[in-house]
């Protein structure tokens, strides 16, 4: 952890047009820290900044702290979406450019390379940006999306209370933009690291960068796994073998020989004796 001003990485600032700041990327080293998050969501969090403990109760939970800074990391994905959250020490009190960068590694091949997923939550606009690294024509960094014909996929909200900062984020586990982004099945694991940034009132800030950083667009240290997991199977009953139920299904019912005799015989017995009884009397 170090305190920095605004970097040469601000051209990538610039391109997403965001507010300028400092920015350290980096890449996945597969498994190197024996961090591997997994968890399937039995419940859609809401996406707007507050981390309901109801609502993530599923998820794979991680805490540390780094230079006093008391970092929880929370993953979980369902059907469709992987939803990561960071709830994070606020010391400055200053949220106007208070940001996280999540970095992943599309592959999984501990290579930074074209499309590798980003994702930036801005404090000062609680806006969501969906990034990508960019390597052409001599410029190397990361732009969003949508300034390269891709789509913005994904949700993210941010807010600060009780000491703390939380970031909230929802992003498709594969989106229709193949260049832009990740494309995760159940069982993949995609890397990550992120780096928060806590702001100072004087436009300076301190950047919390976990679990490790990125000097140069080299890496520089070992970073953490998520691993997307498979939805549960259905609990089985006693003995171990699902039997599917036979619900009964009421037919029409073919008349009895009773019902016979008192709706149809009877009646006519009656009608006929009836009528010679009434020619006799004539």
């Amino acid at each position: 952890m170090k305190l920095k001003a605004v970097s040469g990485i601000m051209l990538t600032l610039l391109l997403i047009g965001m507010f300028p700041g400092s920015l350290m990327i980096t890449d996945v080293q597969s498994h190197a820290l024996g961090i591997v998050l997994s968890a399937f969501a039995t419940k859609t969090p809401m996406i707007d900044g507050v981390i309901d403990f109801n609502e993530w109760q599923d998820a794979a939970v991680l805490s540390t702290t780094i230079s006093g800074y008391e970092i929880t990391f929370f993953a979980m994905s369902d059907l469709t979406n992987l939803y990561l959250a960071v709830r994070v020490s606020d010391f400055r009190k200053d949220p106007n450019d208070d940001r996280l960068f999540l970095q992943f590694d599309n592959d999984h091949d501990n290579i930074l390379e074209d499309g590798d997923d980003q994702i930036v939550i801005n404090a000062r606009t609680r806006a969501f940006y969906d990034c990508f690294f960019y390597n052409h024509s001599g410029f190397c960094g990361f732009a969003g999306d949508v300034d390269f014909g891709g789509t913005t996929d994904g949700l993210g909200d941010t807010l600060s209370t009780n000491g703390f900062r939380e970031y909230e984020i929802s992003h498709p586990l594969n989106s229709s933009d193949d260049l832009h982004d990740f494309s995760l099945n159940f069982g993949d694991t995609v890397g990550f690291t992120l780096e928060i940034w806590d702001c100072f009132e004087t436009g300076e800030g301190q950047s919390i960068e976990w679990p490790a950083s990125v000097m140069n667009w080299a890496f520089t240290g070992p970073l953490g796994d998520i691993t997307i997991a498979t939805p549960p199977t259905p609990a089985l009953p006693v003995g171990g073998k699902a039997t599917p139920i036979n619900i009964p299904i009421d037919k029409p019912k073919t008349p009895t020989l009773w019902i016979w005799l008192t709706t149809i015989i009877l009646p006519l017995v009656a009608t006929v004796v009836f009528m010679k009884l009434k020619k006799k009397k004539q």
